[in-house]
């Protein structure tokens, strides 16, 4: 796809056509159809993955295209405006630089679906940005801009003066009123303090406002936006469910993912956060990292009567103990929509008498067609048979499941003796569960690219190798598939002695024997002839019978 600087002079020297005259035998990107080229530039990556939906688009190699040729520059400017990223790797002033523009071009704000900043607390000198870049036109475009927002002249006023003081939350503020079109919104860095965001706040509850009053011409209403994150900026502690509140309240919203939420006694609050919304519109709700007390827990996702999908993450956030059969209390309303459910539990230190019993029996979730879950919270692992408070310390994997459940993935069975015994059962009975199409147990195995499919298992925790291919054979029998994480193959590596002219081993400084060591990459090329010539056993690729440091 690169341009020659022939291909930049002829895209350069034509204002009336953006394509260049044809070679014989020769095409270059000038000679596509425009939404060829579009089509292509859609498909340069940022990342191998990411939280947005649509994979983000590489913005260095997308800004050198532009710049091959006015008519690229023309195709490639408004995808790069689609997405905006801010983090601790953007460059300084990328949150100033971005308002300025999409200022100047209300057409290239247009553009904008998704947003993705990262929060600073301005009552810090630390946590101000530098305004300097603004000019005079620019501050008069923000206050012209600022005074077609709905408010009192003192809070147009202060919001102003909040961006001259290189306030971050102002500034985000503003950038949400300048794009109508949004569909992604995430917050990083968020702090774990009530920190006053007066204008941003603001600005999301006239959003909200302006939905609820079914202002649908409205441009400050965010009508596109549907998904929101919100992560905490520590380590430790974690966001309150009154920090959530804001976002979770747009009625556009269908999909809300919280990181790090801790919020233990909430239950017990003379004001529940939550008390006057109505939260039937979140469809999606991922929880990663939460630490709340089984009260707060319940009364917190009873608010969400209408939940398809639900990932649960517990841990790393707080103190408080997470006892898997309290919470089906939590979870009995959703019966007649949950579609979707991951609950995963990282603190794997039990203080209380049933931290290691199952969740209970999902049978009755009719709707559900994929589960995820830790070993123990589904069955209970290895405990032995007793009950605690009405609840069993253990149940068989087929009495947990719902029979229309379609894929189940099992986590974190390295440790659990009587989980092939399970799948066994599970698959000996898959009459129970005509539906059921995907297992993944979190095995991986190596894919070579010469040859047809992946291998056998090579990782494979909690299951013998043998083990490990009766599943894979009575998988195939009963028509479910196996998924598997495919890793490329490991290097080889062949090791001997350094030796010098006369065939003497080498020493260090440290007096132990030098050594050369040769990393091989599939497919191994020249592997035995370097064995062999260095006197090396090819299945260690060390010498035969012999021992030394490396």
């Amino acid at each position: 796809m690169a341009c020659n600087k022939q291909t930049i002079r002829q895209a350069h020297s034509s204002t009336t056509s953006s394509v260049t005259a044809i070679t014989p035998g020769r095409v270059t990107i000038n000679n596509l159809p425009n939404e060829v080229i579009v089509s292509i530039i859609r498909h340069v990556p940022a990342y191998a993955k990411s939280d947005f939906p649509v994979v983000p688009h590489c913005q260095h190699s997308l800004l050198q295209l532009a710049l091959c040729s006015r008519s690229l520059h023309a195709l490639v400017e408004p995808i790069l405006y689609e997405y905006f990223h801010h983090n601790d790797k953007s460059p300084v002033c990328a949150v100033q630089l971005f308002l300025r523009m999409i200022l100047v071009r209300p057409d290239l704000a247009q553009q904008v679906k998704g947003i993705r900043t990262m929060a600073s607390d301005s009552e810090y000198d630390d946590g101000r940005l530098d305004v300097s870049c603004f000019k005079v036109e620019d501050w008069a475009r923000i206050r012209n801009k600022i005074e077609e927002v709905d408010g009192s002249t003192q809070e147009r006023d202060e919001w102003v003066k909040d961006i001259e003081k290189g306030h971050w939350e102002a500034m985000a503020a503003l950038i949400l009123t300048l794009t109508p079109n949004l569909r992604i919104l995430k917050f990083k860095e968020w702090p774990y303090d009530d920190s006053p965001y007066p204008n941003l706040m603001r600005t999301l509850s006239r959003a909200r406002q302006l939905q609820v009053e079914r202002q649908a011409e409205n441009q400050f209403a965010l009508w596109n936006l549907n998904k929101v994150m919100q992560n905490h900026y520590d380590t430790e502690g974690g966001l309150s469910i009154d920090q959530l509140a804001p976002l979770l309240a747009i009625p556009s919203v269908k999909t809300f993912w919280g990181k790090m939420i801790c919020d233990e006694g909430a239950a017990d609050m003379d004001e529940w956060p939550l008390s006057n919304i109505d939260l039937t519109h979140i469809e999606e709700l991922s929880l990663f990292y939460i630490s709340m007390d089984h009260d707060t827990i319940i009364r917190f996702l009873r608010c969400f009567p209408r939940l398809k999908k639900l990932y649960y993450r517990h841990g790393d956030a707080g103190y408080e103990d997470f006892e898997p059969p309290r919470l089906m209390a939590a979870l009995s309303h959703l019966k007649p929509h949950l579609q979707d459910l991951t609950i995963i539990n990282d603190n794997k230190v039990a203080r209380s008498g049933i931290d290691h019993y199952p969740i209970g029996s999902l049978s009755s979730f009719k709707p559900l067609r994929r589960l995820q879950a830790d070993w123990e919270i589904l069955t209970g692992g290895d405990n032995r048979d007793a009950m605690t408070d009405g609840f069993s310390s253990r149940q068989d994997i087929i009495d947990a499941l719902p029979a229309g459940l379609e894929e189940l993935r099992v986590s974190d069975g390295k440790y659990i003796k009587i989980a092939p015994c399970y799948i066994f059962n599970l698959l000996e009975h898959k009459h129970r569960f005509p539906a059921l199409k995907m297992l993944n147990l979190e095995w991986e195995c190596y894919r070579h690219l010469d040859k047809p499919g992946p291998d056998d298992p090579h990782i494979h925790p909690g299951f013998t190798k043998e083990q490990s291919l009766e599943v894979l054979s009575r998988c195939n029998e009963a028509g479910v598939e196996m998924m598997m994480t495919t890793l490329p193959p490991l290097p080889r590596y062949i090791s001997y002695p350094a030796k010098d002219e006369e065939g003497t081993t080498k020493k260090d400084q440290r007096g132990w024997d030098s050594t050369i060591t040769i990393r091989l990459e599939y497919p191994y090329k020249d592997y035995e002839k370097i064995c062999k010539e260095h006197g090396c056993d090819p299945e260690t690729g060390r010498p035969y019978h012999a021992f030394f440091r490396s």
